[in-house]
């Protein structure tokens, strides 16, 4: 097992600088969320690969590391996925963002306080399963959203379907981690980190292959024309005074 998870190390890392990569052709300003949680990835890779190779998940230290990690990771994924809405919902998106982001809270508060009597493993585990499916609905939502739209983006659309495959794959596998922890099955923790490990996995492939190409023409030309239209706006300043 501990090869299988040098294994994934190194995919993970390959793929996070490839995705980093395709990012800095022009993509990260319009992902600039997506850029971050990217940058992260890398750092929180280097912090536990560090901590837990030679110690694995034995002591204190490489168990905090961990778990804090996780829940930055989760975190920014989180703000991923609002992101991505706020520029999908249109003229509500401000009240529909505030009250998302209120509902995690909300959900990642209550998870904490049903949960302070267990172990850390436990506790962890259940806030990150919870959020895990909050992430998966919204990103069903932001799915629907695109799905309706008559402009259809490709490159969003493929970035949502990864974060999709993410999101199922970690609420799944959290949950068997919970029930492994609840019944002491070792077996079920190895396949949720599996499944875990596979869906991020997956969504870098998929991210990788929709930034690959770069900045979409239909963007390009979005920015061509907004610039255009702020130095004609510029120009009648001029001209007025």
């Amino acid at each position: 097992m501990r090869f299988l998870q040098m294994l994934f190390w190194a995919a993970s890392a390959v793929l996070q600088l490839l995705v980093l990569a395709t990012l800095l052709k022009g993509a990260y300003k319009r992902y600039p969320f997506v850029f971050a949680y990217s940058v992260v990835l890398i750092l929180t890779l280097v912090i536990e690969v560090g901590a837990l190779a030679d110690a694995g998940y034995a002591t204190a230290a490489a168990k905090r590391y961990f778990w804090v990690n996780d829940l930055v990771r989760q975190s920014l994924l989180f703000a991923v996925v609002i992101s991505l809405i706020y520029r999908a919902a249109g003229s509500n998106r401000g009240v529909l963002c505030r009250a998302l982001v209120a509902g995690a809270a909300l959900v990642a508060a209550f998870s904490f306080y049903t949960n302070l009597g267990f172990p850390v493993g436990t506790l962890m585990t259940t806030v990150g399963r919870n959020l895990s499916f909050c992430s998966a609905v919204l990103n069903l939502v932001l799915w629907s959203l695109l799905i309706v739209s008559r402009d259809k983006d490709r490159q969003l659309l493929l970035v949502v379907g990864g974060l999709g495959i993410q999101f199922t794959a970690e609420a799944i596998g959290q949950s068997l981690r919970f029930l492994a922890v609840a019944g002491t099955s070792r077996f079920l923790v190895q396949v949720g980190n599996i499944l875990m490990a596979g869906g991020h996995i997956v969504c870098l492939s998929i991210w990788f292959q929709a930034f690959q190409r770069g900045v979409p023409e239909k963007s390009r030309l979005e920015d061509r024309t907004s610039r255009s239209v702020s130095g004609e706006e510029i120009d009648r300043a001029d001209f007025a005074r």
